[in-house]
Order: C-alpha cells, then structure tokens, then sequence
C-alpha cells in the first residue's frame, strides 16, 4: 500500500489525514479559532472548580483572577483539554480510531493561540478497513465427495484387526519384509532429539520409506544404524528436510490376526460383522464429508483473500513473523550440512513469503470478526467443549505431552478463533453454494 493523503473538515476542524502501509495514520489537524476559545473557556471553568481563592467560593472566582494565579495550571489543562477534543473530532470525521490502548504513538499540539486557532498532530496505528464481501462475486469450485471403496473398507477392518492381533516375538533371525518393529528413531542434526520412541512401525513398502526399508531388513534387535532419510520416488518434497538418523531396533513382532468374525465385531463394541462392516462405512462416509467441507473452506478462503486483501496492523505482522522466522530459519539451518548457511538471497525470499503468509492470516482474521459480527455467527459452548476435549485425545493418541507453560486462557481463546473462522466459513458457503 502506498502512501495517501486526505482531508476531512467540518466548520470547526480540518484534518489531513496521511495513511501510510501497516495502518500508520498521522492526523494533521487544524483547530479554527472558535473552536480553541471554547476549549480555553472549557479550561479556565475546570481550573476555577478546582482551587480557591480568598474571598470567593471554588468555581466563583473571576476569570482574570483565575489567570493571573494560575496562568501555568489554566495553560496547561487548555492544551490538554483541546488535544483530547480535537483527536475525537478528528476520529469522529474520518472513521479512523486506534488498534488498540497503546495504539498512539505521538500526540502533540504543534502551535496554539486564541488569536489563531491550533494546530495538533497525533500519530497512531489504526484499526484495518475491513472490505465488505460481495456474496454474488464469490465463486467457489465445487468439491466432490471421495467415495468410499472397497479397498478403503479392507483397510479400515484390517487396522481394527490389527488392534486385536496376537503378537509373537522373533528372536532367531533379523528384521524381513512384513515385520513388525518396536524402534528409537533419533535425530542426528539435533542432539538429544527423537523422532520417535518405542514405536511400533510394519516393514512394507506405503507404511515407511525404503530407505528405512533398506535400513532395516537384516538388523536384530538391539543393533542400531544410521542412515540420512529420503523421500520415495512418489512422494511431495515441498517440505521435505533430509534428516541423519539413529535407528535402533527393539524388538521384532509378527501379528496374528483374528478373522473378521462375530467375536471381533464384539470386541470392537459392535453387534455382529455385519454391524462392523455397516459402522465402517458410514465413519468413512462421514470422514470423507468432512475432509470434502474442510477443502471448501480452504478454496473458499485462498478465493476471498485473492479479492479482499487490505492493510492490517504492522505491530501484528511484525511480531507475528518475526516468531515465524526464528522458526524457519531453525528449520532450514537443520536441514543444511555442517558450516553451510541460506544464502541473502534465500533469505529475503523466506522473509517475504513468510510476511505474505502472515498478511493474508490476519486478513482472513479481521474479515472473519467483521462477517461474524455483521451476521450475528457465533460459537456455543458445546462446541467449545467438544473441540477442547478433540485436541486432547489427538495430543494423548500422538504421544504428545501437555506444555506446562500453555496459557489455558489462550487455548480456548485459540480454539474459539478456529470454530468461528470454520462457522463463518460455512455461512458464507451456505450463500454461495
């Protein structure tokens, strides 16, 4: 965005308005002489309330009287006094008003006179113009429903057969294909990191990498090896980091696997195979259903941020990818061999993309806050609830352990912020669709 000016007055106030990238606003405002005689009077009235002379009662002393005791006190409570007017009016006339409490970074009055009015300059961060969203011009591609197969439903009940398996322990010869491993996987590049822990892992080509394949086949347990990770031919590199590990094997396990029978369907909470296999299919139907909304939203977001990008706050932007860089940087530097490093040229370019990102999240964030609050979208507290307690299972299934130093209060603000943005979604959905 680039730098703008524009003026705004009324009988009493002139403003230049001077709009510069990051929401950075510098009023100019000129004061007529009326207006900062009124403010003096407004001035002398409070100073007169608050002191005494003798002879006269707090508030009933005349005016010169007043001055000439309390020239410094009258002086000062005036340029006060006019400052805070005129910053209103100012506000009041353009529509602009600070981000936040500590928004204002300069307020000064440059010159002030009863014979020739005032002039004030007040430097501020203000709150983004948030555009209104044209309903008719969004456009949405349609997302179709992945179907759900056979081989989808093979594999579902072979996972649930898997959860009852009976495991038997190979302790006579080396890792094969179609075993079962109990392994360490540490991470080289970052001393005492692991990727994973006593981590049972099936030796097959789709389930793990071949070059972790190729590692492994012909280890027994309790020898370890290293090898740099590698993506299979197949395999998106976008944001693949080659990584030196420390394989160590624990334990090698083959499975016996129950038949998909009545008995099972009871052990997994079900009636009969039938009711097994009925209950697979509508999990899937629903999964499917849910990955094909969440995709709507996403295409619905990339759509509207491509028409309705708008300045936000610098001191967001700033601060939220300055923590982004850090992060990244640590990433790409791991990634790197010993004594190499990004390049300016790289790094500029990281700055950028990561700026782009955050610009466009807090973007997407304002025009959410402006739609839910238009439209009256809100969350409930089940929801609340539900997802509390869905990223809690989630942490505790992955192995990951609850951070001691996480503000409870920002979790579910956090959480609040998602299902408002998935609930605005689905309104704007609904009016598209």
């Amino acid at each position: 965005m680039s730098t703008d000016t524009t003026e705004h007055k009324n009988d009493y106030y002139t403003v230049q308005v001077k709009k510069e990238p990051g929401c950075q606003i510098t009023f100019t405002i000129t004061v007529s002489q009326e207006a900062t005689k009124k403010e003096h009077t407004v001035a002398l009235k409070g100073v007169n309330k608050q002191v005494s002379l003798p002879g006269f009662r707090k508030g009933r002393a005349p005016n010169e009287l007043i001055i000439k005791h309390y020239a410094q006190h009258v002086e000062k409570e005036w340029k006060e006094t006019l400052l805070h007017k005129a910053f209103q009016e100012a506000m009041k006339l353009t529509d602009l008003v600070p981000f936040t409490r500590e928004s204002v970074k300069n307020a000064d009055i440059k010159d002030c006179s009863l014979e020739e009015g005032a002039t004030v300059i007040v430097k501020f961060e203000a709150m983004p113009n948030v555009p209104e969203i044209d309903m008719s011009s969004l456009i949405i591609e349609v997302v179709e429903v992945e179907p759900v197969t056979d081989k989808k439903i093979e594999q579902i009940i072979e996972d649930i057969r898997y959860q009852f398996a009976d495991w038997e322990k190979i302790e006579d010869r080396p890792v094969e294909e179609g075993d079962f491993v109990d392994v360490d996987i540490e991470n080289l590049d970052e001393e005492g990191m692991f990727i994973c822990q006593d981590t049972r892992l099936e030796v097959v080509n789709g389930k793990m990498g071949k070059w972790l394949i190729d590692l492994m086949i012909g280890m027994k347990p309790g020898e370890s090896a290293e090898a740099l990770s590698a993506l299979d031919e197949d395999q998106d590199a976008s944001n693949f980091h080659p990584t030196n590990c420390r394989v160590t094997i624990k334990s090698i396990s083959q499975s016996v696997l129950p038949e998909l029978d009545d008995a099972l369907a009871e052990k997994a909470g079900v009636k009969d195979a039938e009711e097994l296999r009925s209950k697979v299919v509508a999990d899937l139907e629903t999964l499917h259903e849910k990955q094909a909304q969440d995709k709507k939203r996403e295409k619905l977001r990339k759509g509207v941020l491509q028409q309705y990008i708008f300045d936000v706050p610098a001191s967001l932007v700033d601060k939220e990818a300055q923590g982004r860089m850090v992060q990244r940087m640590t990433e790409e530097q791991s990634a790197l061999q010993e004594g190499e490093s990004l390049a300016e040229e790289e790094i500029s370019e990281l700055q950028n993309t990561i700026r782009k990102e955050v610009e466009e999240m807090f973007c997407w964030h304002f025009l959410i806050n402006e739609i839910a609050h238009k439209e009256k979208v809100e969350v409930d507290k089940d929801e609340v609830t539900s997802e509390l307690m869905r990223h809690m299972y989630s942490m505790q299934q992955t192995g990951q352990q609850v951070d001691p130093n996480e503000n409870p209060e920002e979790l579910m603000r956090n959480i609040y912020s998602h299902l408002l943005a998935r609930n605005v979604a689905d309104f704007l959905l609904g009016k598209v669709s």
